[in-house]
């Protein structure tokens, strides 16, 4: 599953690579950009989750995306990626297949502009409540991928 996080009103290649591709942000930008997928589909699907403001963090849009999305996320072994889109390009990462289960990129205004969970991670079932019980807390997208990434880590010590 492919998240893009469109924060602003620029225009989104949207171009599939077979996952289920949710597009996020204000309901303008999402509506924009849906627009643009249907003239090409992505073949895992399409999903649109909109906010009032634009300014929902990594963290708020995984915590939404994994209690919407469970049952699919659980019938599907593959990664979980979010790329937030400025002036329509996603954000890029290059990203370590065999490291954490969960890793996360910022940007120099310290948002977290990427961020990938492992197979195993995102069809965890666990993942809805734990993500759910961190975006209550309110802390910052840092602490909270933290600490999911700590819970996972040490899940997958315990099943070795």
């Amino acid at each position: 599953m492919l998240i893009l996080h469109v924060a602003d009103d620029s225009a989104v290649s949207v171009a599939g690579n077979g996952d289920m591709l949710v597009i996020t942000g204000t309901a303008g930008a999402v509506a924009r950009v849906r627009e643009q997928a249907q003239a090409d589909p992505s073949p895992g699907g399409l999903a649109r989750l909109s906010y009032l403001n634009g300014d929902a963090s990594a963290f708020q849009v995984l915590s939404d995306v994994a209690s919407r999305f469970r049952h699919h996320l659980a019938e599907h072994l593959q990664p979980l990626r979010y790329a937030r889109v400025e002036n329509g390009e996603p954000a890029r990462c290059d990203w370590d297949e065999a490291g954490e289960p969960i890793q996360w990129r910022r940007d120099s205004f310290g948002r977290t502009v990427a961020f990938q969970l492992s197979p195993l991670a995102a069809s965890n079932p666990l993942l809805s409540g734990f993500t759910q019980a961190l975006a209550a807390r309110q802390l910052d997208d840092e602490q909270s991928f933290s600490l999911l990434n700590a819970a996972f880590d040490r899940k997958s010590d315990e099943q070795s």
